[in-house]
């Protein structure tokens, strides 16, 4: 199997999982209960947080208060899937934020213990278990504007 095969195989099975987490968080909600739960998808949302493009009031720190509370909804040791679009820290109107790695591995860090880091890069390439180092960290993955891929575990205790 190719390198791109097998990038797609699992991606088709990283959306089967999160479809299942979407019926098991409207399966909770039904029922009043929207927390804690044992894993939570973020996917494409943190970034417009505060920024009124969607309705919401403008909010310098509403991406922090929107990340407060996904994670405040997260079982400890539950499971964090969220993806930010990552490059040189900036936002960029009332359209998005893009974020620096570093900021989203202090933001995480707080609350959880990152797992697995992938992106997808400015060249549209996947890259999969990328080992966050120093370098990898101060360059944004080498990325102006793509898609940091951030899997977290909630602290225990």
């Amino acid at each position: 199997m190719t390198t791109s095969m097998l990038a797609i195989t699992e991606s088709l099975h990283k959306i089967r999982r999160r479809l299942r987490l979407r019926r098991e968080l409207r399966h909770w909600a039904a029922r009043g209960f929207v927390a804690p739960a044992p894993q939570f998808v973020k996917w494409a949302a943190l970034e417009h947080f505060g920024l009124g493009r969607y309705g919401d009031p403008l909010d310098p720190s509403g991406w922090r208060k929107g990340f407060a509370n996904l994670a405040s909804m997260i079982a400890p040791g539950g499971w964090l899937y969220l993806s930010v679009p990552i490059g040189p820290q900036r936002t960029e109107f009332n359209a998005h934020r893009v974020f620096s790695i570093k900021t989203v591995l202090e933001l995480l860090a707080e609350r959880f213990t990152v797992r697995r880091f992938a992106y997808v890069g400015d060249d549209d390439d996947l890259r999969i278990d990328v080992r966050l180092s120093p370098d990898v960290v101060d360059s944004n993955a080498g990325c102006t504007f793509g898609c940091g891929i951030f899997e977290a575990q909630a602290f225990t205790g």
